[in-house]
């Protein structure tokens, strides 16, 4: 069967923390949570997917900070890019795009590190 996924995830259990970014739809009458926490389920270079509470609406922009390595938070703008509801739950998995500015690219190059220990654990670091 044909991948159509760009990155390669890693299983991903960690708190995350999101806050809503204004612009979005949530001038819908969609009332939105301003933040919140939750549970990541997976994780890649090129997004993340979560479990909320809440629903949030397809392309809502949050800032989502999350922890790797026990010792470094990393902070990325990321865009809601799908929303499932669970069966029998008030509850969503959300998939989520990073976005490509120039606030995450710090974000991105420790994600990209942090990423390639768990994919290629045989290769040294350069």
């Amino acid at each position: 069967m044909f991948e159509k996924r760009r990155y390669k995830r890693i299983v991903f259990r960690e708190a995350i923390e999101f806050h809503v970014l204004p612009g979005g739809p949530a001038g819908h009458g969609v009332p939105l949570p301003s933040f919140g926490g939750c549970l990541s389920w997976d994780l890649s270079e090129g997004g993340l997917r979560f479990r909320a509470y809440s629903f949030i609406p397809l392309n809502t922009d949050l800032s989502v900070e999350f922890s790797i390595d026990h010792d470094q938070s990393v902070t990325l703008i990321a865009r809601v890019v799908w929303v499932q509801k669970l069966p029998h739950s008030e509850q969503y998995n959300l998939g989520l795009e990073f976005a490509k500015t120039p606030q995450n690219i710090h974000g991105q190059r420790l994600l990209h590190r942090y990423l390639m220990k768990y994919l290629y654990p045989q290769r040294k670091s350069l």
